[in-house]
């Protein structure tokens, strides 16, 4: 029987405390990884004594803090694995997670990588209420008005396997285009062929927020994707030095906007189906940036961005024309009204 070589890589800065419990969701796979790849981002707590005292195929490198983006490159130069994984230090995999995964690869050759739909867990690692994985955890989802799988349907073709005593939708086919409307894929959930990870090259030290983005708009471009609709993924949220944090939002949504103009570029030409989502996709990243700016009372950045919205040739809806409104109202009468807002929902 074939048994795949799977190199797992967690980049960690300063998370002694979450690596070993990273490292047990690798060792309880039912597909074992052949290597768990710890890239050391220059750390200053006891990381190196922690990663010492791990047993099983764990190996480390260490370089000097250089951010998320590079140290993932270098578990990519690394890795001797013919596939290769994701995990960031503080999620944790479903014990089916790589078998899964390989399952739905295993479907056709053409299909170069693989993500899953996730489980957001706080900082406790306790599910969140009510919570439905990437349809709640990406506004995506709700600015379009689709779920997951609805969305996934308007451009993939829909299978089930069953694996691990259940089965599990998979949805596989070209997402170039979807990418395009907003990222939805998450590093952890990630599973890529070696060959397809050396296609897309490593990940870009210009992008030290959403470099996801670019990544996986990279991958799309070269290679057919398997989704799999069964959170596979325990993902944390809520900590407050993590890039996704609400106080990085302004710089996310701009780098968002730069990895969907590199990603134009490269595709041209664009087919219609492809520009209509590249346009989408750039006027959802300004309206959100237009409330984010509102919501923090930075008013003119508000304006801005609707203007940017106009200056690509959208038409201001009504949604759009609410913002400028409240945009233009004097400062204090807009603070009062969050005050209230935020009075009623107690």
């Amino acid at each position: 029987m074939f048994h795949p070589r799977i190199s797992v890589i967690i980049p960690t800065y300063n998370r002694a405390g979450d690596i070993e419990g990273a490292v047990a969701s690798i060792l309880g796979q039912t597909l074992p990884a052949s290597e768990i790849l710890i890239v050391d981002d220059g750390s200053e707590d006891d990381t190196q004594a922690v990663v010492a005292a791990l047993s099983g195929p764990v190996r480390s490198v260490s370089q000097a803090n250089a951010g998320v983006s590079i140290a993932r490159s270098r578990g990519l130069r690394e890795a001797t694995g013919d596939f290769v994984a994701f995990l960031d230090v503080d999620d944790r995999w479903h014990p089916a997670k790589l078998e899964i995964q390989m399952a739905a690869l295993n479907r056709s050759p053409e299909l170069g990588w693989s993500a899953t739909n996730l489980e957001a867990v706080d900082e406790s690692g306790n599910p969140r209420p009510g919570h439905r994985g990437l349809q709640d955890s990406i506004p995506l989802f709700r600015d379009l008005g689709h779920s997951l799988e609805e969305w996934l349907a308007t451009r993939l073709e829909r299978e089930e396997i069953t694996v691990a005593g259940r089965e599990h939708a998979i949805y596989s086919g070209d997402i170039f285009s979807l990418l395009l409307h907003g990222n939805f894929i998450y590093p952890s959930t990630a599973l890529i062929r070696k060959d397809v990870a050396k296609a897309v090259g490593p990940f870009d030290p210009r992008f030290p927020l959403a470099e996801d983005n670019d990544y996986f708009l990279r991958m799309a471009d070269v290679s057919r994707a398997s989704i799999v609709t069964t959170p596979l993924v325990r993902y944390r949220t809520g900590s407050s030095d993590a890039l996704t944090h609400p106080s990085n939002s302004v710089k996310l949504i701009g780098a968002a906007l730069e990895c969907l103009r590199l990603a134009a570029e490269r595709r041209h030409p664009l087919s219609p189906d492809e520009e209509n989502a590249y346009r989408t996709g750039r006027a959802l990243l300004h309206r959100r940036r237009a409330w984010v700016e509102l919501t923090d009372l930075q008013q003119e950045a508000a304006k801005g961005a609707l203007q940017d919205l106009r200056s690509e040739g959208h038409r201001l809806d009504t949604r759009d024309l609410g913002l400028w409104i409240l945009a233009s109202l004097p400062r204090p009468v807009l603070k009062g009204m969050g005050r209230f807002k935020r009075s009623i929902k107690r």
